[in-house]
C-alpha cells in the first residue's frame, strides 16, 4: 500500500481553496490559453490579484504556463480538472 503524502495533499487543495482561484480555473475550463491580462479582464479583477493567484495555482499544480512569444498563456492541467470534478460533486 502507497503511503499517503499529507503535505502534498494539503498543498493541492490549498491550491483551490480559494473563491477567485476557483473563477480562474473553470473560466481556463471554458476558455484555455489565457494570459494574465486576458483572465483578469474576463473576471475583472486586477492584473496583480490575477497574477498572484495564478502562480499559486501553477506552483500546486493545477495550472499550466506555456510561452507563446512573450507571452504566458494558462491552461487547467489534469490535477486542476479533478478539482473542478470534486467542486462538482460538492
Amino acid at each position: 500500500m502507497r503511503k499517503i503524502n499529507y503535505r502534498y495533499l494539503e498543498r493541492i487543495i490549498k491550491g483551490g481553496a480559494n473563491h477567485r482561484r476557483l473563477q480562474i480555473l473553470f473560466l481556463l475550463e471554458k476558455s484555455p490559453g489565457l494570459s494574465v491580462e486576458a483572465v483578469s479582464y474576463n473576471l475583472n479583477v486586477t492584473f496583480v490579484t490575477i497574477a498572484s493567484h495564478l502562480q499559486k495555482l501553477h506552483q500546486s499544480g493545477l495550472v499550466s504556463k506555456d510561452y507563446v512569444g512573450r507571452t504566458v498563456v494558462h491552461h487547467v492541467t489534469k490535477r486542476g480538472k479533478d478539482i473542478m470534478t470534486l467542486c462538482r460533486m460538492l
